[in-house]
C-alpha cells in the first residue's frame, strides 16, 4: 500500500481527458442520488469535463429528466443493472449481491472497454470541490486509490476471518465510498467477480464488529491488500468527523444527514442541497 499525500507525474496524462465518475443507486436512494450529481455538476470547474455513470435496476424516465435538469453542463450515462449482468461476469443468480452495494463490482463490463480508469463514487456523497486534482492522481502499480475507513481502520478490525483469507490484521483497511479505479488492472485481475465470491463465501462475517455492514467493502479490502494507494481523507471525509471543508463528504452509515452524530454543518450542506432539486420535499 503506498501511504502518505496522493502524487502527480505519471497520472498526469489524464489531466485532459473527461473524468468519468461512476455511482449505483436504486429509486429508494434517488433524494441521495440528487443531491450527490447536483454537487458534482456544480461544483466542476469550468475546464474539467464530467461524465456520470448510473448503475441502477430501472430508475423511471421522470426521475432521468429531472435529474438532467439539475446537472447541465455533465454528461448522464444510464445504465440498466439485471440478472443478465452477473451472468456476463459468470457469477450465479445470488440474490444477496443483486444490489446497488454491489454493482461497482461490475465496472469492468459495464463500462466502455477503452476507458482506462474512473472514479466510483457512493450515491451518499457530496461534492464539495473540483474533482480534476483526484483524476489526475498518479496510482502507480496500485489498482485502486482509497481514503482510510474511519471507523475500521485496521483490517483486523473489520474482517474476523483474516486468518481464512491469510491477511495481515494490521494492514490498514479502506473506505470503499470514493475510490480512483486502474480499470485495466481491475480487469487484467477480474477484481469485481473475486470479491463478489468472496464476499459471498464469508458472508456471516460482512458486519464489522457487529455495527458496521462493509458489503463489498469486505471483499475489497481482503483481495485488494496492499494493492491500494492511500489518498487524502479530504476525498472521502465521513460526515460523523470533526467539520472542516473537506472535497467530498461521506453520509455513510449512522452518519446520515438526519441523524444526531452526523455533523451539523454537513447536514445543512445536504438540505441546502436538495432544496435545488425536484427531491426538494423529500428529506431521507
Amino acid at each position: 500500500m503506498k501511504t502518505g499525500h496522493e502524487r502527480t507525474g505519471p497520472g498526469q496524462r489524464f489531466s485532459g481527458e473527461p473524468v468519468s465518475v461512476v455511482t449505483a443507486c436504486d429509486e429508494g436512494y434517488l433524494p441521495y442520488l440528487a443531491v450527490f450529481a447536483t454537487s458534482l455538476a456544480s461544483n466542476r470547474a469550468p475546464a474539467t469535463e464530467v461524465e456520470l455513470t448510473i448503475l441502477q435496476p430501472g430508475i423511471g424516465e421522470w426521475a432521468r429528466d429531472r435529474l438532467a435538469e439539475h446537472t447541465r453542463g455533465i454528461t448522464l450515462n444510464w445504465v440498466d443493472v439485471d440478472e443478465s449482468a452477473y451472468r456476463a461476469v459468470g457469477f450465479p443468480n445470488e440474490p444477496m449481491v443483486q444490489r446497488p452495494h454491489y454493482f461497482r463490482c461490475l465496472i469492468g463490463t459495464m463500462l466502455p472497454p477503452n476507458l482506462r480508469r474512473c472514479i466510483y463514487m457512493d450515491g451518499d456523497t457530496l461534492v464539495h470541490g473540483d474533482l480534476g486534482d483526484l483524476w489526475a492522481t498518479d496510482l502507480g502499480d496500485s489498482v485502486v486509490g482509497a481514503a482510510l475507513d474511519y471507523f475500521v481502520p485496521r483490517t483486523g478490525d473489520a474482517i474476523a476471518p483474516w486468518r481464512d483469507l491469510e491477511l495481515d490484521p494490521e494492514a490498514l483497511y479502506f473506505n470503499s465510498g470514493v475510490m480512483l479505479i486502474n480499470l485495466d488492472a481491475w480487469r487484467a485481475e477480474d477484481i469485481g467477480t473475486r470479491v463478489l465470491w468472496t464476499c459471498c463465501r464469508y458472508r456471516d462475517y460482512l458486519m464489522a464488529q457487529g455495527k458496521w455492514p462493509q458489503h463489498d467493502q469486505f471483499g475489497l479490502n481482503a483481495i485488494l491488500q496492499n494493492r491500494w494507494h492511500r489518498l487524502s481523507q479530504d476525498w472521502n471525509y465521513l460526515s460523523e468527523m470533526p467539520f472542516h471543508e473537506p472535497r467530498v463528504v461521506h453520509y455513510c452509515g449512522g452518519g446520515k444527514p438526519m441523524s444526531r452524530t452526523c455533523q451539523p454543518e454537513f447536514a445543512a450542506w445536504f438540505y441546502d442541497t436538495l432544496a435545488q432539486t425536484a427531491w426538494w420535499d423529500r428529506r431521507p
